[in-house]
């Protein structure tokens, strides 16, 4: 999805310059005025790293700060999360298996755009997982291309921080966010169907239960 976001951009964006010079030059000059790295700046690299290696390690200590899953549950809870899963995921359940595993990957894509994404999947994951040992799927498979959409808001600037702080460049406006986010967004549809009917059984993945 990288070079495929790229592509996106330079296509519907073309660029007004091919060739911005000097920015080598301003690029060092700025690293130059930023100086060495003060307390503050090292304390935020030892908490980051020390965050990255308690999430590496929470199956051996595990982590409780899970604010964005148990937001999910409490969505979950309330009622309105579910009713939603349930009416959207029930409507696959007589469909073709590749049907239904991409209307999962559908529904965390745009719920992700609304909330995060840690709390998209924990509101589809525990119907869709019932309804796959009905056809067959195996959970994994659920797991994984719910995963590849959850990160990948592109609609809404709500979806995901790097979406807010792009928009801050002043180089488009909401509604050509959500215009264009229509395209990755057919184009990552595609890419969990290549896998998942393709390439994962290649890879010996197993995607159908017996």
């Amino acid at each position: 999805m990288v070079f495929l976001i790229w592509f996106i951009v330079i296509l519907c964006f073309r660029p007004e310059l091919d060739r911005v010079e000097g920015r080598r030059e301003k690029a060092k000059a700025l690293a130059k005025e930023l100086g060495p790295l003060n307390q503050k700046e090292k304390f935020v690299i030892f908490t980051m790293i020390a965050i990255i290696t308690l999430f590496m390690l929470k199956s051996f200590a595990p982590v409780k700060a899970f604010q964005d899953l148990d937001r999910g549950f409490c969505l979950w809870k309330t009622g309105a999360a579910r009713w939603r899963a349930v009416h959207w995921l029930t409507m696959f359940l007589k469909a073709h298996w590749l049907t239904f595993v991409l209307g999962i990957a559908l529904f965390v894509l745009i719920r992700t755009n609304f909330m995060m994404n840690v709390a998209a999947i924990a509101i589809s994951l525990p119907v869709s997982l019932v309804i796959a040992n009905y056809l067959g799927v195996a959970g994994h498979v659920i797991l994984f291309a719910s995963l590849v959409t959850a990160g990948m808001p592109f609609n809404l600037l709500i979806g995901a921080a790097p979406n807010a702080i792009a928009y801050e460049s002043k180089q488009f406006t909401a509604g050509e966010f959500f215009m264009y986010g229509w395209v990755p967004s057919v184009v990552l549809m595609a890419l969990p169907a290549l896998f998942v009917y393709v390439i994962w059984p290649l890879m010996g993945m197993p995607v159908l239960i017996k």
